[in-house]
């Protein structure tokens, strides 16, 4: 909702991630698919998804090599917090910049 209230839309936000973010698969169901994702210029991060009873788990490995096993609900609960966290951090600047008039604003800098 902030972002349509500055005039960008979330389909703009949404292309402008995915121009950038590169993702890429290599694996089958049998021994397990291999993700790796890249947000330029930053380094990729690897994860391993596998196949168990039916369902897809990821499994993300440490720089210390210990297997940890994340469910899809703990990625969603991190992704909606982080967004929520950002957008409260970004409201109250938004808020007081939106309250000054540009002339004055400009006049005490």
């Amino acid at each position: 909702m902030v972002a349509r209230r500055a005039g960008t839309s979330l389909d703009v936000i949404a292309d402008i991630v995915q121009q950038g973010l590169q993702i890429k698969a290599t694996g089958d169901d049998a021994t397990a698919y291999r993700v790796s994702i890249q947000m330029p210029p930053t380094t990729s991060q690897t994860a391993f998804v596998v196949k168990e009873d039916g369902n897809y788990r990821l499994l993300s490995y440490a720089d210390w090599g210990v297997p940890v096993a994340t469910e899809a609900v703990d990625i969603l609960v991190t992704i909606v917090a982080s967004v929520g966290i950002a957008a409260l951090a970004t409201l109250y600047p938004s808020m007081q910049a939106a309250r000054l008039y540009p002339i004055e604003a400009i006049r005490h800098e």
